[in-house]
C-alpha cells in the first residue's frame, strides 16, 4: 500500500470518528463599497419558553413551537477613516433553504418562515459597534411534506441602503422539522381530531419506548414451558366434570405426584376448605393456619361432618391464589407464573 493510499484511508476514518459539527458556519462575501464596511463576527442563538438558549442548533425542530431568535453581529470598517458611525442600522433576510443545492424552500410560493423574513432591522447598541435583535422564529410545514427532507437556514446581512450587496452569510446545520414534540412520560398517543401523518411520522422517528414488562414475558417464555401451561390448563378444565369429592381426591393425588408442595395431605385439605370460604370471610387475612397433626386430622373429620360430601361449588381461581403464599414452594413457581 502506498503512502498515499494510507493517507486517503486515514482521511475517511476521521471522517467517520469526527463528530457531527452543528456550529453555525459564516461566510464573509464582501464590503461595501462607499464606507469599506464588513462584517467581523457573527453570533446566533435560539430559544424556547422551556429551552435555554444555545449557539448549537438542535438536529429537530418543531413547528408547533415559536424560538426566539438571537442576533448579535459585529462589523468593522478596514479604513480608519470610513464613517462607520454612520450605520445605525443593519438589514437581515431569514430563509429555509436545502443544505445541499442552497436554494430556498418554499410552501405555495411563500417562505417557510411564519410571519416577517425578510429586511429584518438589527438596532446598533450604543457605543459599540455591535447590532443586536430578537426576532420570533415559527415554521409553517414540516419536513414529512417534502420526504423527510433536512433543512437549514440562512442568514443574509446588508446595509439598508444596499439590499443587493450582501455583507455576508451565516448558514446552520441540518435539521428536521417534526409537528410537535413527543412527550416521553406520556408514550400513550392522544388521539384528537387534528391528528395528521405527521404526529404518526413524528413518533416512529423518535427513539421507541422500552416494551412492556408483559410483552417481554411473553415473549421470554420456552416452548416446555407454554406446553406445561397448556396442559395444565386442560387439566384443570376437568374439574368441571368430577364430583366434589373426586375434585378432593384429584388435587391430592396431583400434589402428591408432582412433589412441588411440602405440606402434608390432611394440611392441603384444610388449606382448600378455607380457601372455598375465602369470599364470605377473609378467614387467611385475620390469622396465620398452621395446624397440628391432631388439629388438622379433628378440623378434617367435624368439617366433613358439618359440609357432609363438601357440599357447594369450590372457588377454583381463589384456591390457586392462596397457592401464593407458599413462599417455600415451588409450586407456587412452576404452576402459578
Amino acid at each position: 500500500m502506498t503512502p498515499s493510499h494510507i493517507d486517503d484511508l486515514e482521511s475517511k476514518l476521521n471522517q467517520v470518528r469526527a463528530p457531527e459539527n452543528r456550529e453555525w458556519t459564516f461566510e464573509r462575501l464582501t464590503h461595501n463599497k462607499e464606507s469599506r464596511i464588513c462584517i467581523d463576527s457573527v453570533h446566533l442563538e435560539i430559544k424556547t419558553r422551556t429551552d435555554a438558549a444555545t449557539s448549537i442548533l438542535p438536529d429537530k425542530l418543531y413547528s408547533s413551537l415559536k424560538y426566539q431568535f438571537t442576533h448579535n453581529v459585529k462589523i468593522k470598517s478596514e479604513v480608519e477613516s470610513s464613517t462607520i458611525d454612520d450605520q445605525d442600522m443593519l438589514c437581515c433576510n431569514i430563509k429555509v433553504v436545502d443544505p445541499d443545492t442552497g436554494k430556498e424552500i418554499l410552501k405555495n410560493d411563500k417562505p417557510m418562515i411564519a410571519g416577517r423574513s425578510t429586511s429584518i432591522m438589527l438596532a446598533r447598541v450604543i457605543g459599540d459597534n455591535n447590532y443586536k435583535c430578537r426576532v420570533k422564529l415559527q415554521f409553517n410545514d414540516c419536513s414529512y411534506h417534502y420526504k423527510k427532507m433536512f433543512f437549514a437556514i440562512r442568514c443574509e446581512y446588508f446595509l439598508p441602503r444596499d439590499a443587493n450587496q450582501l455583507l455576508g452569510v451565516a448558514i446552520s446545520a441540518p435539521f428536521q422539522v417534526f409537528a410537535r414534540r413527543t412527550n416521553r412520560k406520556s408514550p400513550k398517543l392522544t388521539g384528537t381530531k387534528r391528528s395528521h401523518a405527521t404526529d404518526f411520522d413524528e413518533c416512529l422517528d423518535d427513539e421507541l419506548d422500552e416494551p412492556c414488562s408483559k410483552h417481554i414475558k411473553t415473549t421470554q417464555q420456552s416452548p416446555e414451558l407454554k406446553a406445561y401451561l397448556r396442559a395444565f390448563t386442560e387439566l384443570m378444565e376437568y374439574k368441571n366434570i368430577l364430583e366434589q369429592q373426586e375434585k378432593r381426591q384429584a388435587i391430592e393425588v396431583s400434589l402428591n405426584k408432582l412433589e412441588l408442595c411440602d405440606q402434608s395431605p390432611n394440611q392441603i385439605r384444610d388449606m382448600f376448605d378455607m380457601a372455598s370460604d375465602w369470599p364470605q370471610n377473609n378467614y387467611l387475612l385475620e390469622r396465620s393456619y398452621s395446624p397440628s397433626d391432631s388439629d388438622t386430622s379433628s378440623s378434617t373429620s367435624s368439617l366433613s361432618e358439618e359440609q357432609g360430601s363438601f357440599e357447594g361449588d369450590v372457588n377454583w381461581d381463589t384456591f390457586m391464589t392462596f397457592g401464593q403464599d407458599l413462599e417455600s414452594s415451588s409450586y407456587s413457581t412452576a404452576i402459578l407464573s
